[in-house]
């Protein structure tokens, strides 16, 4: 089939626009799929040192982040080896058995004490270069829950809290309402998840029946938890570690109008 085409033509065939296409698909997955993976932090929490190893999938476009925190240790050292076996627990794990491998491993961690002979210098470095790319993401989103990005711009506001982040400057500001504008704050607290089994509850004790049905009756209170209750009532708790509870008694000395009102209106 014969085909004329103006003196000069230099146009790209499509089959070689095609293969460029396919070419940048390609590199842009590779440069999605780096960002994803884990990253190992020592953090210092108090007098002590604290290993975090950081997870990534992809999962289409979107990435899945969590983390999971060592056990708190007296030496940056032994934090230093907690996260090197939470990493080693990651890598050499199945793709769909990641975190259940280092989930296992923080448990085994939690009993473990490390001998000096096994222990690194202390001041090992922990980040390696195939690490960099999630650092880079992780890095320009903010902390914690809650937050909402501001149209299409790399800008996010807190849907429950008066702060915004600025991933460009890696900064946290506090909005003013009145003026709507933005101040320097500091860092917000980024909860932790401990290993512990809170058990709550609540029992009124009294001689006969008009004790426990007087209007002047002791009141309590008990949110067994207290960060799912705050997310029910649209109020996101995001800043609490948890497990929380709440407890709360309500003693009704002059009445019980007060106290009823207190108990019911209290959360």
């Amino acid at each position: 089939m014969a085909a004329q085409f103006s003196e000069g033509w230099s146009g790209t065939p499509m089959w070689q626009l095609q293969q460029g296409r396919a070419e940048t698909m390609r590199k842009e997955q590779e440069e999605r799929e780096a960002q994803a993976g884990s990253v190992l932090d020592i953090e210092q929490e108090g007098d002590g040192f604290r290993s975090v190893l950081y997870i990534s999938r992809l999962v289409g476009t979107n990435y899945e982040d969590s983390k999971v925190r060592g056990p708190k240790r007296k030496s940056r050292a032994e934090a230093v080896k907690d996260g090197l076996a939470l990493r080693a627990a990651y890598r050499d794990a199945h793709e769909d058995k990641k975190q259940e491998a280092v989930q296992k491993q923080r448990t085994e961690l939690l009993v473990k004490t490390w001998r000096p002979s096994e222990l690194p210098s202390e001041d090992k470095a922990v980040k390696e270069k195939v690490e960099e790319p999630m650092r880079a993401r992780l890095a320009r989103k903010p902390r914690g829950n809650g937050w909402q990005r501001v149209g299409d711009k790399e800008f996010f506001r807190h849907a429950s809290a008066p702060m915004a982040f600025d991933p460009t400057k890696g900064s946290y500001l506090q909005v003013d309402a009145a003026t709507n504008s933005y101040v320097d704050c500091a860092m917000p607290h980024d909860p932790m998840e401990y290993p512990v089994t809170v058990s709550v509850g609540a029992s009124l004790v009294g001689q006969t029946d008009e004790d426990l049905n007087a209007s002047d009756r002791p009141r309590s209170l008990v949110l067994k938890e207290l960060v799912k209750t705050g997310a029910a009532m649209k109020n996101p708790l995001f800043f609490l570690d948890q497990p929380a509870a709440c407890f709360a008694l309500f003693d009704g000395i002059r009445g019980g109008a007060a106290v009823e009102w207190c108990s019911k209106h209290f959360h």
